[in-house]
């Protein structure tokens, strides 16, 4: 699992779901160094549809043909989208949302939902895979998607905030899709 390399919001620390922005240049040259010289191989890649996820594949793996998945698309922050913790961190709710445990978004995506998006995410993937028998595959998507994903499902039993990951980074993993686990084996 691989988060997209760096964006504008990014680097001004800018809550960044649904709003599709590329990659910044310093974000492309970033991801260029930091993978030009790893010596992994995946036999199939996908990528939420993104321009930022779209803009890493190619700088990471240009002559590489893969599948978009729209269940890779990263949290929607609804009123919160845009915002940097500078601007929310006095209104009623920005504290409602970090003193709560569901950490719901007015106008955003619950995280009920996205954990469904995720679970049929990794479905769609499990499927392709099988009928194919490919075992090595490379997911681009968002830091909220790793996050999330690892923590539901990773056997470490990490909270959220444990599997942070920066932008163009990413996690190695082993899945267990008969048991929908998963097993960190290296940080990328």
């Amino acid at each position: 699992m691989i988060r997209h390399g760096l964006t504008l919001w990014n680097k001004e620390r800018r809550y960044l779901g649904a709003t599709d922005i590329s990659l910044t240049e310093d974000g492309k040259q970033e991801l260029v160094s930091l993978w030009l010289d790893k010596d992994i191989c995946f036999s199939k890649l996908y990528s939420s549809p993104m321009r930022r996820c779209i803009e890493t594949v190619a700088t990471i793996f240009p002559d590489t043909s893969y599948t978009v998945l729209d269940e890779l698309k990263e949290r929607d922050f609804g009123i919160f989208e845009g915002m940097s913790y500078d601007e929310l961190k006095d209104t009623e709710e920005y504290k409602t949302f970090t003193n709560s445990d569901d950490r719901e978004i007015v106008g955003g995506e619950s995280r009920v939902d996205l954990f469904n998006r995720i679970k049929d995410c990794l479905d769609i993937i499990v499927a392709d895979v099988s009928d194919s028998n490919i075992e090595n595959i490379a997911i681009v998507t968002h830091g909220g998607v790793i996050m999330h994903m690892l923590a539901k499902y990773d056997i470490g039993n990490g909270t959220i905030y444990d599997y942070s990951v920066e932008n163009g980074k990413g996690y190695l993993v082993k899945f267990f899709p008969e048991t929908m686990e998963m097993q960190i084996l290296e940080t990328l």
